[in-house]
């Protein structure tokens, strides 16, 4: 039996991707079993395992579950590497905390002082070596922070003494008790309030903690160990040598891009794969040390290597015919407007590719790449080349090039902050919104008008249609067209709006293949 590999939720173009049905051909199924979607619906993982098993016979597996470290006494156990991740909400003084471990100052070199990156790094305490994940506290980049928490054995969650208890703590609590991961409730910044007997009286482990002025930090390690012990996990030597990308830099023109092996060896020419490509490893580093092959679990430095903007690598080559392999692809049945993205942070890249890749309602851009680096005479000649328009976040741009931008008449925008992004792309291309459907109607007859252009003679067989609408055209569940009505009439005189299943005729913009049988769905868009 056939299994595919998906995630709590899907798109059906993606379902139909996964399991290399053509999108219409997948619609049509559907519908003959009485299930009315659109290629934008999202779907649950139990409604996409039932219906697979009853009508392809297919198991789905929910990709979550496919982890690289599990509880199973059968595996080896790991006993002196512990990973330990740090949560909290913004300027709960995560950073801080590690800057008093590692004796640095990351804080003062972040972009607001807000954590936008992965951090890792380790220290050896009472014959252990514990990694430490700084992770980034603004909720655009929890499906970072979700994939890195599914290696971790213990969490430190960083609370304020002030701070009330949000439900959001509660439900990552939560979480993290199903994944059987430990957890410490770090309650911090107590160097401020006299009173040092406040307890959130969690079914967890807490302790009083000054990450400034370094305060109970040594018992929070050795808490840290004692609670590892407990529960240890084990690796599966089964799963292929693997790791996370943590960040990408761009130092005097180079690119430095930082990797966690966290199973398996590297060596100099082994590959790294990804889910559509392989990168051939050409120098490594760990700190300023070139090396030759390294053991994990490590912290790797790549230089002058261009890696894609995806959580894991492994250390094999995988089947071409793999479920887990993807190519993004989108239908385009009306133009897009194409961007070209460039930053100088891995985490950020990866971050809007989520976010672009969640949106329920897209039907106007199409992401054509998203590099890190600096903006140079390739890109934009990739830009004039494929018509894109250029997104630039924290990268510098040359004034030539500045000036070919405006010669050719290109679009380009610049940002600081992932945020300032999104909110651009919510607020320009509405993906706030949320699609209401209002009516359908039939095309009957074709009428010649005046202006060159076809009347559809429509019949209203439910709902209500303005003249306002947004529109949608089908051919056998096929989309055809999305656009704006021109005109709506009923016995040649125009009217704004059509109810109760009336015969009318409809001038569309933009659109004049008119065919008998089509159908038109009318949507109105509103504010989730």
């Amino acid at each position: 039996m056939k299994i595919i590999y998906i995630n709590k939720k899907i798109t059906l173009t993606r379902l139909s991707e996964i399991l290399n049905i053509n999108l219409s051909e997948l619609l049509k199924i559907f519908f003959e079993n009485s299930l009315f979607l659109n290629k934008n619906s999202l779907l649950s993982f139990e409604f996409v395992k039932n219906i697979c098993k009853q009508l392809f016979n297919i198991n789905v597996i929910n990709k979550n579950n496919i982890l690289p470290i599990f509880n199973n006494k059968l595996k080896k156990k790991r006993h002196n590497t512990i990973f330990v991740s740090i949560i909290g909400n913004v300027n709960n003084g995560k950073t801080t905390l590690l800057d008093f471990i590692f004796k640095i100052k990351k804080v003062n070199i972040e972009y607001g002082k807000i954590t936008q990156d992965v951090y890792v790094n380790y220290i050896k305490f009472l014959k252990k070596k514990i990694f430490f994940f700084d992770l980034p506290g603004h909720k655009l980049f929890n499906n970072v922070v979700n994939n890195i928490i599914n290696i971790i054995d213990v969490v430190l969650i960083i609370l304020n003494y002030n701070e009330k208890i949000s439900l959001d703590i509660k439900k990552k609590i939560i979480k993290l008790k199903k994944k059987n991961i430990g957890i410490i409730i770090c309650i911090n910044k107590i160097d401020q309030n006299k009173n040092l007997n406040k307890y959130f009286y969690f079914d967890k482990e807490e302790i009083l903690i000054s990450a400034k002025i370094g305060f109970n930090i040594k018992n929070l390690i050795t808490k840290i160990i004692n609670l590892y012990n407990l529960n240890k996990k084990y690796f599966n030597f089964n799963y292929p040598g693997f790791g996370i990308i943590i960040s990408t830099k761009i130092i005097n023109k180079v690119i430095f891009t930082k990797l966690f092996l966290i199973k398996g060896i590297l060596k100099i020419n082994n590959f790294l794969f990804f889910k559509e490509t392989s990168i051939k490893i050409e120098n490594m580093f760990i700190n300023t040390n070139e090396i030759k092959f390294c053991f994990s679990p490590n912290i790797i430095i790549l230089k002058k290597i261009q890696i894609p903007i995806e959580d894991f690598f492994f250390i094999y080559k995988k089947n071409t015919n793999d479920n887990l392999l993807y190519k993004n692809y989108k239908e385009k049945y009306f133009n897009l407007e194409n961007f070209y993205i460039k930053t100088d942070n891995y985490t950020i890249a990866l971050s809007f590719i989520n976010f672009y890749n969640n949106l329920k309602l897209n039907e106007k851009i199409n992401i054509e790449k998203i590099i890190i680096g600096d903006f140079n005479e390739t890109d934009l000649n990739y830009c004039l080349n494929f018509n894109c328009k250029i997104i630039l976040i924290n990268v510098n741009i040359k004034d030539d090039l500045k000036k070919k931008i405006i010669i050719n008449n290109l679009f380009i925008k610049n940002f600081n902050l992932l945020n300032d992004l999104i909110l651009y792309f919510k607020t320009k291309y509405f993906f706030n919104l949320i699609e209401i459907k209002k009516s359908t109607s039939i095309i009957k007859n074709i009428f010649p008008s005046s202006k060159n252009k076809k009347i559809a003679g429509c019949v209203l067989i439910k709902g209500e249609i303005f003249i306002k609408d947004t529109i949608k055209i089908y051919k056998n569940l096929k989309l055809l067209f999305k656009g704006e009505i021109e005109s709506i009439k009923i016995d040649n005189k125009n009217v704004n709006k059509i109810n109760n299943n009336k015969e009318f005729g409809i001038i569309i913009k933009n659109f004049n293949d008119i065919e008998i049988g089509l159908k038109i769905n009318s949507y109105e868009y509103k504010n989730e």
